[in-house]
């Protein structure tokens, strides 16, 4: 149909991050693809939109799950990419859309249109392929080669090529676009302008009512699709999301898929993926805590990990001195914050790292102080979530019941756990500590 439609065909932008900003760039497009985000709960955003005026063809979608919609959904990546070219315009702020968080020097530069990297309109594809997208006035007239363009056909390119010039509105989609069952002879055929209801009484069509799915297809599919569809729209605003969290509407154990989009967008700005000749530590730093206050698991591990002097696989470029310089509080005890939270999700290093700094007192920051009772829970947290050698721990925890200062005196339960650990370190085939445990287990009691 593209060849079909007059006016100047413009490619406004693409899967991987490209916007056309020469100055035929609409404000329109850019405000549809951060619409999807937000009404789809961050399941999808669609981009790669391009055509004329508001009349689009061929987009693309980016799903969080990184499926369907063939090899130019690039999933999280793809969304990030958006999100970080993206500058919210009059009509998403009319539609009241949130801004997505982007650290201050991605402002600065986004105001100036400073390009960081060489974004081309090309749509990309998965495995580093690329389709080149053409215009369609590049591409062979294919009605030349066709005698015989019907009348009908000429009338719905005009009728398109007006519409297209005043820009055509909701209305007039939907009055375009009205599509009756009864006289559809096929969903999957093409209507021509006859039954497409062009140039006909308008009035004489009803309206069409869609359900779930057009398809019988299986009811678990379908009830999926119902919750999609039930899915409550999400901000794309940090502290926005917290707030719905924070109000019950979305669960507090929820993935969440912002999270996932500031943690690569951190990713990228500490491998230099926008700069190579500069590493922007700074807007890696803030996507990283922008991940982390979303509960991004690997995010809590990273940032607790870098301000408390830890090392880390996933920013191993970020380090100590760099994030003290961007946290206005003592960076141990955010670090610490950060700890709390990934191991009450269950990161088992945070657990037993907190476990150790509570028994002996050290790594504790300011806000802190030893706590044999906090570190009995916590040890306890370790041996439930299945540890390698937990007979260690338990030891330690029967030596904590039997010290008169701890707070936490019990022999009768230090011998229980004596005994426990002569059974686990049975289980790994450690007979020495297995008798050394039933022994002081045997005194305990």
């Amino acid at each position: 149909i593209e060849h079909y439609i007059e006016g100047d065909y413009v490619k406004y932008n693409s899967n991987f991050g490209f916007v056309e900003d020469t100055g035929k760039c609409r404000q329109t497009p850019q405000a549809l693809s951060h619409f999807t985000f937000e009404r789809s709960g961050h399941e999808l955003v669609v981009v790669d939109i391009q055509g004329v005026g508001d009349l689009y063809t061929d987009p693309q979608i980016h799903t969080a799950s990184g499926l369907e919609y063939g090899d130019g959904n690039l999933g999280i990546q793809g969304m990030a990419l958006f999100f970080q070219s993206h500058h919210c315009n009059k009509i998403c702020h009319s539609l009241g859309l949130t801004p997505f968080d982007l650290s201050p020097n991605e402002v600065k530069q986004l105001e100036y249109t400073i390009q960081r990297f060489n974004i081309t309109s090309e749509t990309k594809v998965k495995m580093d392929d690329s389709i080149v997208t053409e215009s369609p006035s590049e591409k062979p007239d294919f009605g030349r080669l066709c005698k015989g363009i019907s009348a009908s056909l000429e009338s719905t390119s005009d009728y398109f090529s007006q519409a297209s010039s005043r820009q055509i509105s909701e209305c007039d989609e939907a009055v375009m676009f009205n599509i009756d069952d009864g006289q559809s002879n096929s969903r999957g055929g093409t209507a021509t302008s006859i039954d497409s209801g062009l140039g006909k009484d308008m009035h004489e069509r009803k309206p069409r009512t869609r359900g779930i799915t057009e398809c019988e297809g299986d009811p678990e599919q379908q009830i999926e699709m119902k919750q999609k569809l039930d899915r409550v729209a999400r901000p794309s605003s940090v502290s926005a999301l917290n707030a719905l969290k924070l109000s019950g509407l979305i669960p507090e154990s929820e993935e969440s898929v912002l999270g996932s989009i500031h943690l690569d967008l951190a990713v990228y700005h500490e491998t230099d993926r926008y700069d190579a000749n500069m590493q922007d530590t700074n807007s890696a730093h803030f996507h990283l805590k922008a991940a982390a206050d979303c509960g991004n698991q690997l995010a809590l591990v990273a940032i607790s990990s870098v301000y408390l002097g830890l090392p880390n696989d996933i920013l191993p470029a970020l380090n100590h001195l760099d994030a003290a310089e961007l946290v206005p509080d003592n960076i141990e005890d955010r670090g610490l914050d950060f700890m709390v939270s990934a191991a009450r999700n269950g990161d088992v290093n945070s657990i037993i790292f907190l476990a150790k700094a509570f028994d002996c007192g050290l790594n504790l920051g300011n806000d802190r102080r030893q706590s044999y009772g906090q570190a009995m829970e916590w040890y306890q947290m370790a041996v439930d979530e299945g540890v390698e050698k937990r007979y260690l721990i338990m030891a330690r925890m029967a030596e904590i019941m039997l010290m008169e200062d701890s707070g936490c005196k019990d022999p009768n339960g230090a011998g229980e756990l004596y005994s426990e650990a002569a059974e686990a370190a049975m289980e790994e085939m450690c007979g020495k500590l297995a008798n050394k445990y039933y022994m002081l287990s045997e005194e305990a009691w």
